[in-house]
């Protein structure tokens, strides 16, 4: 009589141990493809943010550019038509 109840304790305690051991691996695989998936997620996240920050960059240079007195002269002679008072301007006839 103990000996079969120790038997059975020990299925139980088997049976329990198993099922535990299963939901842990489980629990493992879903966190592993988490992981995973999050991994891509941020790799992609940042190649965006990189993506962004050169984009910022050159409009920054060109912001800088059309705020200078080079670009400002040449806007007004080329678009204007403006000039110095003492240039002269040639055009060519093509």
């Amino acid at each position: 009589m103990i000996n079969e109840r120790l038997r059975n304790i020990l299925l139980v305690t088997t049976v329990a141990a198993v099922i535990i051991m299963v939901l842990a691996v489980i629990a493992l695989c879903y966190n592993i493809i988490s992981i995973t998936q999050l991994s891509e997620k941020k790799a992609s996240l940042e190649r965006e943010s990189a993506r962004l920050t050169k984009i910022i960059q050159q409009n920054e240079d060109e912001i800088e550019y059309r705020q200078s007195s080079e670009f400002i002269e040449s806007y007004a002679r080329d678009y204007l038509g403006m000039k110095y008072e003492d240039e002269e301007v040639y055009e060519s006839n093509q």
